[in-house]
């Protein structure tokens, strides 16, 4: 299931691009749910926080959480 993915530093690029370019990488995970393996990239700026998921595999975003 670990084969053919992302290494983790293009997924902090996608996450931090996602984050208009702002803030710093605090946190990566890898993690999977139900056969879907992703990246979790934490990135704080200030106050605000933003947690993207960013498939594995492709790149591609997920999903993206603000927190402020």
């Amino acid at each position: 299931l670990l084969d053919n993915i992302i290494s983790p530093q293009k997924a902090m690029e996608a996450a931090f691009s996602e984050a208009n370019k702002q803030g710093d990488v605090t946190e990566w995970k890898l993690s999977q749910e139900v056969q879907k393996t992703f990246y979790e990239v934490t990135i704080k700026n200030g106050s605000n926080e933003t947690e993207v998921k960013i498939d594995s595999v492709s790149g591609d975003i997920l999903q993206t959480e603000q927190d402020d």
